[in-house]
C-alpha cells in the first residue's frame, strides 16, 4: 500500500527559523562543538574526548516553555550517517527529565535511524518505545517531520509518513500536560566504540526549524501536498509564544483549534481560532497563573462561543485583547493600560446566552463592543462558517457587563 503524505494545507506556519543570525531562536545553546559560522545553517560536531554540543528553544521551566500541538520539521544532514550521536528532539518545556521527551531522529551503529517516545514511568523511571526510520540515508538533507496532536504522534521524511502511533502520547500545556522545545544536538559518551575517524567528523547540519498549528481544515495531516495557509484566511508571521488555553466543551476541553499570527485593523495578533465552522469547538479557557516576560501582549481569540480569558497576570504589562464572534464568556483584565474589543455574534436570544463579562484592572483601560455584521474584525468568518453563524448579526442579544477597575475607563 502506498504511504500516507503530509497535507501542509491543513497547517498554519506560526514561525520558521533559517539561522541567518548564529542559532535564532535556538537560543539555549551547550557545548564546544557548535559551528555557526556559515550563514543560514548551524553544524554540530563531535569532539574527540567526547563533550556533549547542543542547541534548542530554551525550555525555561514551566509547562508552557516551548510549544503545544502541532506539527514540527527539521530540516537537515549529516556527516558521517554511520555513527550514534547527531540527534533532533522535542525536549519536555519543564526541562525535568525523564519526562515527555520526543526524538525525531537519532542512530544506530551502521546508519539505521529511528525516533523514540520517551516518558516518566509511574516509578518515576525513564521510559520508551522506539520506530524505525527505514530508507532513509541521513547523508543527504531531508525534512523530518513530527505531527503532535492530542492522542496521537506520526512521523514523516520528506513528506512521507513512517510511523504513526495513538500510545504513549503525551499532552501539552493546555490540555493538562507540558509543551516541547524543539532542538538538536551530538552526544557520543555512550557509544565510544562506534566512533571513527579523528573525533570531530561526526557531524550533523541543521538548515531550517519550523513549527505549525493544525488549522481548522486539519484531518489528521495527511492526504496530499502544497504550501501551507492560514485558518481564518489571514497571512501566518514568525511567531511569540502565549499561555496556555483549552479548547472545547466547558468543563472537558477536549478539543484543539489552531494557533497563529492574524492581522484584525492593521495590526498583527497571536490569535487562538476556533476548529471547524461556529459552534464546532465552541469554548476557550485561557487563565495563567503566573505571566512570562515573553508571552505575546496582542491576543485574539476568533470564532469560539464562549470564551473565559483570565489575564489578571499580566499585571501592569500593557494588553490588547481581541475576542471576535464570541457569544458570551468573561473576560478578566490586568492593572495596565489594558485594550479589549469584543466582536460580539449570537444566534438567538435570552441575555443570560448573550451576556460578556467584563472586569477591567487598575490601568487606564479602554472597552470597545461591536458586532459581526457591523465590523470588518469579523470578516474572516463570515464564510464557510456553518448554518448557525450569522454573519450580518447588528448585536441586539448581546449584553457586555463591564466592571471597571480603579483606573481612568471608557467603553464604546
Amino acid at each position: 500500500t502506498m504511504a500516507a503524505t503530509l497535507d501542509l494545507t491543513q497547517f498554519n506556519t506560526v514561525w520558521d527559523e533559517s539561522f541567518d543570525n548564529g542559532t535564532g531562536m535556538l537560543s539555549r545553546n551547550w557545548g564546544p562543538g557548535i559551528d555557526t559560522s556559515v550563514a543560514g545553517q548551524i553544524t554540530i560536531r563531535s569532539t574527540p574526548d567526547n563533550q556533549d554540543s547542543g542547541t534548542m528553544v530554551p525550555p525555561w521551566g514551566a509547562p508552557e516553555a516551548g510549544y503545544g500541538y502541532g506539527l514540527f520539521s527539521f530540516t537537515f544532514s549529516m556527516g558521517q550517517g554511520d555513527a550514534p550521536g547527531p540527534y533532533a528532539l522535542l525536549w519536555p518545556g519543564t526541562d525535568v527529565w525523564p519526562g515527555p521527551e520526543l526524538d525525531l531522529v537519532e542512530l544506530l551503529p551502521g546508519g539505521q535511524a529511528y525516533s523514540t517516545i520517551h516518558w516518566k514511568g509511574a516509578d518515576g523511571s525513564n521510559q520508551f518505545q522506539s520506530y524505525n526510520l527505514d530508507g532513509v540515508d541521513v547523508k543527504q538533507t531531508h525534512t523530518y517531520s513530527l505531527d503532535w496532536q492530542a492522542g496521537r504522534l506520526s512521523m514523516y521524511v520528506d513528506g512521507v509518513q513512517k510511523w504513526t502511533t495513538t500510545e504513549h502520547v503525551p499532552a501539552d500545556a493546555a490540555h493538562g500536560g507540558e509543551n516541547e522545545a524543539p532542538g538538536i544536538g551530538m552526544q557520543t559518551w555512550w557509544s565510544t566504540d562506534a566512533q571513527h575517524g579523528s573525533g570531530y567528523d561526526n557531524t550533523i547540519t541543521l538548515y531550517d526549524v519550523q513549527y505549525a498549528a493544525a488549522n481548522g481544515t486539519y484531518t489528521g495531516g495527511t492526504g496530499g501536498s502544497g504550501g501551507g495557509s492560514n485558518g481564518g484566511g489571514a497571512n501566518t508571521t514568525p511567531g511569540d509564544i502565549a499561555p496556555a488555553a483549552k479548547f472545547g466543551y466547558v468543563g472537558s476541553y477536549a478539543k484543539t483549534a489552531w494557533e497563529g499570527h492574524t492581522t484584525f485593523g492593521g495590526a498583527d495578533y497571536h490569535t487562538f481560532g476556533a476548529t471547524g465552522a461556529w459552534n464546532n469547538t465552541p469554548a476557550v479557557l485561557m487563565a495563567p497563573a503566573a505571566w512570562n516576560a515573553g508571552f505575546a501582549s496582542k491576543l485574539a481569540f476568533d470564532n469560539f462561543v464562549q470564551a473565559n480569558i483570565d489575564l489578571h497576570a499580566a499585571g501592569t504589562q500593557a494588553l490588547d485583547v481581541m475576542l471576535v464572534s464570541a457569544k458570551r464568556g468573561a473576560m478578566t483584565l490586568a492593572d495596565g493600560n489594558d485594550h479589549l474589543t469584543w466582536v460580539a455574534h449570537s444566534n438567538g436570544t435570552g441575555a443570560a446566552l448573550n451576556t460578556m463579562t467584563i472586569k477591567t484592572g487598575a490601568g487606564d483601560d479602554v472597552v470597545k463592543v461591536t458586532a459581526a455584521g457591523l465590523s470588518s474584525l469579523a470578516d474572516y468568518d463570515r464564510t464557510d462558517n456553518g448554518s448557525l453563524y450569522n454573519g450580518s448579526y447588528d448585536g441586539r442579544y448581546s449584553v457586555a457587563d463591564v466592571t471597571f477597575g480603579s483606573g481612568k475607563d471608557s467603553v464604546t
